[in-house]
């Protein structure tokens, strides 16, 4: 949050304005039916082996869709039942497509404010600080923090296990690099320092992959994360990527 510092506070204070139409993850709470799947859909590259496997399950299942994976559902036409969007500097072309515009939102208070001033559909936000907190029970709303855990997909996880959804079905979710591409469709993003702390961990084959430092902290908390939530069957439907333990292949 340090690196991010100026611009989560300019967010904050310009996001200030959606309290008042915008909902919490409470309000949700019991009102989705948590007896059919959650499919979380993040961009890793091996969503490009099962991405149309989604049509089918619309209207089975409750997409929910990270950021970065929302313009590769859009150019298979599939359109998710949930967004989430966390980055406080995340790119606003991700939301150019006018579909984006009605798709509720998961949000923190921090999100891009180009994003949420420009997203026209419900906005759910979760994982406030106190001074936001107590603004929302000034407008009688409640509000529970939960742990975002450091990435978009990480914090759909953190959302779905806070709704009770039974099970969770991640897609997408590689946590390395695949043949050299970091993202579906062959894109290639980096980050700072990528070449410090990459190491060689285990894939869904028993094999050794490549993973950066950052994504191997998403992975230590996934692992953690699904077993503090051993009520809820956690299915890696990725196809790829880092082994997840915990979860059923």
């Amino acid at each position: 949050e340090s690196f991010f510092g100026k611009r989560i506070v300019a967010n904050t204070v310009a996001n200030l304005s959606c309290i008042n139409g915008a909902n919490t993850v409470l309000d949700y709470l019991g009102k989705l039916p948590v007896d059919v799947p959650a499919i979380i859909v993040s961009a890793g590259p091996s969503l490009d082996k099962n991405i149309d496997e989604l049509k089918r399950a619309k209207g089975k299942a409750v997409i929910v869709a990270t950021d970065t994976a929302l313009r590769y559902l859009f150019a298979h036409d599939i359109d998710p039942d949930f967004v989430v969007t966390l980055d406080p500097q995340k790119p606003p072309h991700y939301f150019d497509n006018p579909r984006c515009k009605d798709i509720p939102l998961f949000c923190k208070i921090e999100s891009n404010r180009d994003i949420l001033r420009n997203h026209t559909g419900k906005k759910i936000l979760f994982s406030c600080h106190n001074y936001v907190n107590k603004l929302f029970y000034k407008f009688g709303k409640l509000i529970s923090s939960y742990s975002a855990g450091g990435s978009v997909a990480t914090g759909a996880f953190s959302v779905c296990a806070g709704l009770k959804f039974q099970r969770i079905v991640l897609i997408g979710q590689d946590l390395a690099y695949g043949n050299g591409v970091t993202h579906a469709g062959g894109d290639i993003s980096s980050i700072r320092a990528e070449e410090d702390g990459t190491r060689m961990i285990e894939d869904i084959h028993g094999n050794m992959i490549k993973t950066r430092h950052d994504w191997y902290i998403y992975l230590q908390w996934f692992v953690n994360s699904i077993e503090e939530v051993a009520e809820i069957e956690v299915i890696d439907a990725t196809e790829g990527g880092a082994r997840i333990k915990g979860t059923k292949l």
